[in-house]
């Protein structure tokens, strides 16, 4: 709502909606706004970006069980009005959702992930705000979750997926993170692989800076492994093999994502923890490295 204090989003996979919590600047927050994704389409994650170019913030989902994508456009202080879906007609179930600009030409585009083709999808948008030219790269396994960044310094976007294991029938493959590096062109190479582990279900990524040296980082929570993984990037598109962080006894780890949460200039990590309902605060020492300090 432009009132410069933040506010939250959150798919509410039960009942089918979209929930927005307006913040005062204080800590607290006004209650539930929600909007409806469709009866039963089940809405598994959302991203946030001026997808119409209106300096307003718009909010685009994911729904596992209609297989679809929504768009809510913001039009007024913190209203939102529904004004297009892509539908999958395939019938196969999108997972995860990013935003960034993939063809330099100043509109959001949209990345999507798809659990059952073990697919990576990219959806450009036009100048009228359709979605066009959807193109699609397999991962061959089961991908989670997925992020952007500029992992190599060319100024394209890059994109992170976690990968829960191989598709491939009679392929037994560790779980692991999968790298595209972007050109100019919206289009993409497949970079590396980065094991996480066998078991360790790899289920949300986050992007940030968690050493201060400018390349990006990757952190990835592991449901399997109750634990987060942090890859150091090198700055070139490559990254450092994991760290490895416990979140607690059977915690079930299922998102994670980065931050400075004591104003000391250094990117912590938060976790929330499905088999626990706790979450986990990691602080930074500013080096790429961590300590737990508490688990709420």
């Amino acid at each position: 709502d432009r009132d410069n204090a933040l506010d939250i989003v959150v798919t509410n996979v039960g009942t089918s909606c979209i929930g927005i919590f307006l913040g005062y600047g204080n800590g607290s927050f006004q209650d539930q706004i929600t909007y409806s994704t469709g009866s039963n389409s089940r809405p598994f994650s959302a991203a946030v970006g001026d997808f119409n170019n209106n300096i307003r913030l718009d909010i685009a989902f994911v729904n596992y069980d209609s297989h679809n994508l929504g768009l809510l456009f913001g039009y007024d202080i913190g209203n939102f009005e529904a004004r297009l879906v892509f539908s999958n007609t395939e019938e196969h179930s999108f997972y995860g959702i990013a935003i960034g600009d993939f063809n330099n030409d100043n509109h959001m585009d949209i990345v999507v992930v798809s659990y059952d083709t073990s697919s990576v999808n990219i959806l450009l948008r036009s100048d009228n705000g359709t979605l066009i030219n959807r193109v699609r790269y397999r991962v061959w396994g089961y991908p989670s979750s997925v992020a952007v960044g500029d992992f190599n310094y060319d100024q394209n976007m890059d994109i992170g997926v976690t990968n829960q294991g191989s598709s491939i029938e009679g392929v037994v493959d560790a779980a692991n993170i999968f790298i595209f590096i972007g050109s100019a062109h919206d289009s993409f190479i497949d970079g590396t692989t980065y094991t996480t582990g066998n078991d360790y279900f790899p289920r949300f990524l986050s992007i940030a800076d968690f050493n201060n040296d400018d390349p990006l980082d990757i952190v990835v929570a592991n449901s399997g492994s109750d634990n987060v993984s942090v890859f150091l990037g090198y700055g070139n598109g490559s990254f450092a093999d994991q760290i490895t962080y416990s979140t607690g006894f059977r915690s079930q780890p299922y998102s994670v994502v980065g931050g400075d949460l004591n104003g000391d200039t250094r990117v912590d990590i938060v976790v929330a923890n499905y088999g626990t309902h706790s979450i986990s605060i990691l602080l930074g020492y500013g080096n790429g490295t961590f300590f737990q300090t508490a688990i709420y």
